[in-house]
């Protein structure tokens, strides 16, 4: 009846052939993922410490900076991995 559904005998006992990505399938994953960076790092790393300097005249130091730095990028990536296996650019 759901024949269609069912994987042949042969399907169901070949193990699976993986291949390697190129190198320039892996560079413009890099690209990609460096600009998605890039917006998440815009919204949530420049963007507040900007409004901080202007309207209150604080700096932060630059450790806290690169704990937050590290926190929003760290964020990013577990999220992703979490949530789907994949950041944006490998899917």
């Amino acid at each position: 009846m759901f024949k269609f559904l069912r994987k042949s005998r042969e399907a169901r006992n070949s193990p699976r052939q993986w291949h390697a990505a190129s190198l320039s399938r892996r560079l413009s994953s890099m690209l990609y993922e460096s600009m998605l960076m890039l917006g998440v790092l815009s919204v949530t790393f420049i963007a507040p410490y900007l409004l901080l300097g202007v309207f209150w005249k604080v700096s932060v130091s630059g450790a806290v900076e690169w704990l937050h730095l590290f926190l929003v990028m760290g964020t990013y990536f577990v999220w992703y991995w979490r949530r789907n296996g994949q950041t944006l650019s490998m899917q």
